[in-house]
Order: C-alpha cells, then structure tokens, then sequence
C-alpha cells in the first residue's frame, strides 16, 4: 500500500498494516541507527519514507512499483554478511538489487514483467534538503515553476509514474524536469546511488 496504507499486513491481524509514522517511531524506540533498511514491499521508494527513515539509518533499498508476489531473493545478499558481518552497507544493497533483478528473468508471471521491477538504493543523507527543494516549489505560491495550471498539466502527463494498479505515485526527477527545476531534479539523482537496470 505504500505511504497510504502501509506494508505488511499481519496473518493475525488481517486488517491491519504497519504505517510509515509507525515504521518510524519502532524505529525511534529500537534507540539503533541502521547502515540499512530495506523494505521488500512495494511502492516504499519515496520521499515521504526516506525522510520518516532517515534520522534512523544512512540508506534504504526499497521499489518504486508495485512488487511481485515472490518478493527479494534473500539468499546473496544475506550470505554475503553471513561471510562478513561488517560488509559495508552499499555492497550489501547493491547485491540485494542485482539479486532481484536477476531473479525477475527467472519468473515468467502474468502480471509483473521484469521492465516493471524496480527498486533503489537512497542516501538518506539527502533526504531533507530534497524536502526542502520541493517544498520550496509549493511554498512560493502562484503557478509551479512558472507555468499555468492547465500546462502543467499537460507536462505532468509525460512524467513516469508508479502503481498505477492500486496508487499512483510519481517520479521526482520527473517531475522536476516537468516543471524545469533543475536543482531539484539534480538533487533527486544525487540521491539515488543504485538502481535496477
């Protein structure tokens, strides 16, 4: 569900879900910072959750998309710190990714194609001065990046999009070259240090 419902419905309690302010406080509570969090549930790569995370640990890996129903391959990624409790957080991740991708050419599944796969790895470092740039963007009022409602509209047309099946989230950088805002997009990518390819 995303940043709107949540992840991780409960076989116990199958109604309910674990919200992004509650991953964020179990965080809070757990008094731990985290190399990494990966979230193997879909829609989870957005801004809203890197900035719930980012007091809490210094990178996530998570999907854009919605994901499939066999999820992450769990045995590269948990072997390599198996050999090395210590492996640094980037290589872990990456592994983590490079598994998921290989493992969708693998699947021949109805409803997810593997040019629909997706996840990425954050910096969760830049996490708040990418919400500052949006924000700036709404808080300056009048029309965004200079153009008028209905041609924004137009613009935000071409600009990728994710879940479209159950929610509907954009792409930043998208975005951002949408409305001609350059630091932002910039910023957007300066972010992201992995992705699936």
């Amino acid at each position: 569900g995303g940043v709107l419902d949540g992840f991780g419905y409960d076989d116990l309690f199958p109604d309910e879900t674990l919200t992004v302010p509650e991953l964020s406080k179990a965080l809070e509570t757990a008094g731990v910072r985290f190399d990494l969090v990966g979230i193997d549930a879909c829609g989870m790569a957005t801004l809203e959750v890197a900035c719930a995370l980012a007091p809490y640990a210094d990178y996530l890996v998570a999907s854009e998309e919605t994901e499939p129903w066999y999820g992450w391959d769990y045995t590269g990624w948990v072997d390599l710190l198996a050999e090395d409790p210590g492996e640094d957080a980037v290589r872990v991740a990456e592994k983590l990714i490079d598994d998921f991708a290989r493992q969708g050419d693998a699947y021949d599944d109805d409803y997810y194609y593997e040019d629909e796969l997706t996840a990425s790895l954050i910096d969760l470092s830049k996490a708040y001065e990418l919400r500052t740039r949006f924000e700036a963007i709404f808080s300056e009022g009048g029309a965004i990046g200079g153009l008028e409602y209905s041609e924004l509209l137009d613009r935000f047309a071409y600009v990728t999009s994710f879940g479209g099946r159950y929610y509907e989230q954009h792409d930043l950088v998208g975005f951002a070259e949408a409305i001609g805002d350059r630091a932002l997009a910039d910023a957007a990518r300066s972010a992201v240090i992995s992705q699936m390819s």
